[in-house]
């Protein structure tokens, strides 16, 4: 924090090894350095994980403007990204059906047993079984950050809730398409929430598409994210 001041910086940001009971004793400080201290919220976890309702708690009963939150929006996506096969050639599995399992595992909370059976049943195979295990279905929450991507319930209500204690967040993204959608994250419903609570922070738009499909323009998806969040707040 000290670093950050003499750099000129306002925010600290955190993740969740720094406890709600550590973060409570550097306040203090964080007051008398004129910083705000933030802790990430990052997929898998969510505003209901048993932790995030501490921090919570936390900055409800110490009211500072100098400890909150910021969210990623990892936290609020609901499956693998729509682009997660692009990079696969077209002939080394059965494309249109994993895509329609990937939008089931992004859009349902069809168990990933009943999905596999579901690609046996339509005609699939072994290597689309595999496929679908390695990039479409996200590894286990216990996990952790071993994946860039969860499959989430949007927990709206949460959002809202975090949102007072927010000055900056993680606009998290994997594709904007030239319609200004971004799949598998609900940004029109959280742009709305943050407008009806009066959000005057930041958003960082934080690409990670590269992952899957390399040959997609990293600068045109960061142009196309922010005019997207230009627009829908416009739209509200």
């Amino acid at each position: 924090m000290e670093y950050a001041k003499q750099m000129g910086f306002s925010i600290v940001r955190s993740q969740d090894a720094l406890l709600p009971s550590t973060m409570e004793k550097l306040l203090p400080y964080a007051e008398e350095l004129g910083i705000h201290l933030a802790i990430e919220l990052h997929g898998p976890w969510s505003p209901s994980t048993p932790v995030f309702q501490e921090y919570a708690e936390l900055f409800a009963r110490k009211n500072s403007d100098y400890l909150g939150i910021v969210m990623d929006f990892s936290a609020f996506a609901s499956g693998a990204p729509a682009t997660v096969l692009n990079r696969l050639p077209d002939d080394i599995c059965n494309k249109p059906l994993l895509q329609e399992i990937n939008r089931l595992y992004a859009t349902t909370e069809i168990p990933e047993p009943e999905l596999i059976e579901m690609i046996r049943a339509k005609g699939g195979d072994e290597v689309d079984e595999y496929i679908t295990r390695k990039l479409i279905f996200s590894i286990d929450a216990s996990a952790k950050m071993g994946t860039p991507y969860y499959r989430t319930k949007p927990d709206y209500e949460g959002f809202r809730h975090l949102l007072k204690w927010s000055k900056y967040m993680h606009g998290k993204f994997f594709y904007v398409d030239e319609n200004y959608n971004c799949p598998g994250i609900d940004y029109p419903t959280y742009v709305r929430i943050m407008k009806e609570e009066g959000f005057d922070g930041f958003i960082a738009s934080e690409y990670e598409g590269g992952h899957f499909d390399p040959t997609v323009s990293e600068e045109e998806q960061i142009i196309r994210h922010i005019d997207m969040l230009e627009k829908l707040w416009n739209e509200v």
